[in-house]
């Protein structure tokens, strides 16, 4: 099946591109930190609490087939303009189920895609995860 990228909106005014300035990964949290590209003081605090399942952080010059994929199927302003994304029939997921012999198909997770102007970021939670605008 072929991945379907759906833009996500967790909260409303949020600008189109940001720029990843931390990650941290605890036993208590997951917490992106992203900053506006247009105005780097705004900054946006996406929290999984409890932490998540799976999460890779890739430079974005190395996702360069997924960005293709996406300009192929959707256009290229559908990820230059937006951030924030969930994924349907991810091969992410997929793969998670491979390797856990498919622990994962029972569970309800979702796929949770950040592409930001220096990173992507891919998100395996089984819940949404808190917003706060800083």
């Amino acid at each position: 099946m072929i991945e379907q990228w759906i833009k996500w909106e967790p909260i409303k005014e949020l600008s189109s591109t940001y720029y990843v300035d931390l990650v941290i990964d605890s036993k208590k949290e997951f917490k992106i930190i992203l900053s506006e590209e247009k105005n780097p003081q705004k900054k946006i605090h996406i929290i999984f609490e409890n932490s998540v399942y799976a999460y890779r952080n890739t430079y974005e010059s190395f996702r360069q087939n997924t960005i293709h994929i996406l300009k192929k199927q959707y256009g290229e302003s559908f990820y230059i303009n937006w951030t924030f994304f969930k994924i349907t029939n991810s091969s992410y997921l997929s793969w998670l189920a491979e390797e856990s012999y498919g622990i994962t198909n029972e569970l309800n997770f979702t796929h949770f895609s950040i592409i930001a102007a220096n990173e992507i970021i891919d998100i395996i939670a089984g819940y949404e995860p808190r917003i706060e605008l800083v």
